[in-house]
């Protein structure tokens, strides 16, 4: 076995050319394998970073009037929805919606979510800070509450 490692080194220094475009090839296709592993591992092995990600499902319409699919439900839509399932332990809604948001003659454009009261317990989700939003919260025309990230509350507010 030591013979065989000699001459293999041997021929290495000899072709060097070879040897180098050998190595080459190796790592691009390492490298390749690593990433597509990555990449599936992430998007179709790893579980979702929600309590239970199993049981959430996602409700939307499809409206061929419209020409669309994935149509938003109404805030009514959804409260049907809501009061008349039977099956579902629990329903949330969110909508993406832009914001804006004016301190002292300063708006900025914000974009965030809408979310029901019950919509961070639902994916098991506590604020790091403060709390989550109130029932009293979710009804037509109750208080108005707002959530922000960690990142907007040290550059806009100071932390």
């Amino acid at each position: 076995m030591l013979l065989e490692l000699v001459h293999f080194w041997r021929m290495t220094r000899k072709q060097m050319g070879f040897t180098l475009t050998a190595v080459f090839v190796l790592t691009l296709g390492i490298a390749a394998n690593t990433t597509i592993f990555a990449i599936i591992n992430a998007v179709l092995l790893k579980h979702l970073p929600y309590y239970q990600p199993d049981s959430v499902v996602r409700i939307s319409l499809d409206s061929e009037r419209r020409g669309t699919q994935d149509t938003e439900l109404s805030l009514t839509r959804y409260e049907q929805i809501r009061d008349s399932a039977k099956t579902f332990a629990a329903f949330g809604a969110y909508a993406p919606e832009n914001f804006t948001l004016s301190i002292h003659d300063d708006p900025e454009l914000l974009t965030g979510t809408r979310i029901s009261a019950n919509f961070l317990g639902l994916l098991g989700v506590e604020p790091e800070l403060g709390r989550g939003f109130a029932n009293t919260e979710d009804v037509r025309g109750g208080p108005e509450a707002a959530m922000v990230s960690d990142a907007m509350w040290r550059r806009r507010f100071g932390a």
